[in-house]
């Protein structure tokens, strides 16, 4: 398997920083972590 880094736009941040959220939320049954008031 080969994994390639890239950067990203600056103007894509929000959208990167949406995705990570959703991957952290997946994966919180798995880990225990909790969700904030805000739901991050």
């Amino acid at each position: 398997m080969n994994i390639t880094l890239e950067g990203i736009p600056l103007e894509k941040k929000p959208v990167l920083r949406q995705m990570l959220e959703l991957y952290r939320y997946d994966f919180s049954e798995f880990d225990g972590s909790d969700l904030n008031s805000e739901g991050r």
